[in-house]
């Protein structure tokens, strides 16, 4: 069997691959998880506050997309973002209903990769 890549053919591959990999470096770099996720709830209020760390250059084009509620278990609600409203740290309100000893758990996730979670549970304090 006849060898197809020859010197000429296996550098323009080689330059190929390497032009393909500097191409792509910086969205890998870009997309990162949020940095933080960090919790209170207030049982007067009813309201949960969610501040999400994720540093960013443009909240337009790489944000927040998306922070999930749930209650000991069970889906509250997703709410969905287009942008996120700060470049670095941010924080949002939530009217949920909770007992004593309920667990939340929230989970931040970003529209270009990864996401984190935390939990808190109602009434113990950390």
């Amino acid at each position: 069997m006849k060898n197809i890549l020859t010197p000429v053919n296996r550098c323009l591959f080689t330059f190929f691959l390497f032009v393909s990999f500097l191409l792509l470096l910086p969205l890998s770099v870009q997309a990162h998880p949020p940095g933080t996720v960090t919790l209170q709830y207030d049982p007067d209020a009813k309201v949960l506050t969610v501040t999400i760390t994720h540093s960013v250059a443009d909240g337009t084009k790489h944000y927040i997309e998306s922070v999930t509620i749930a209650r000991n278990g069970e889906l509250v609600k997703t709410f969905e973002y287009k942008s996120q409203p700060d470049k670095k740290t941010f924080t949002y309100e939530y009217l949920i209903e909770t007992q004593k000893g309920d667990e939340l758990k929230v989970r931040a996730g970003c529209n270009y990769f990864g996401s984190k979670t935390n939990t808190l549970i109602v009434g113990e304090s950390k």
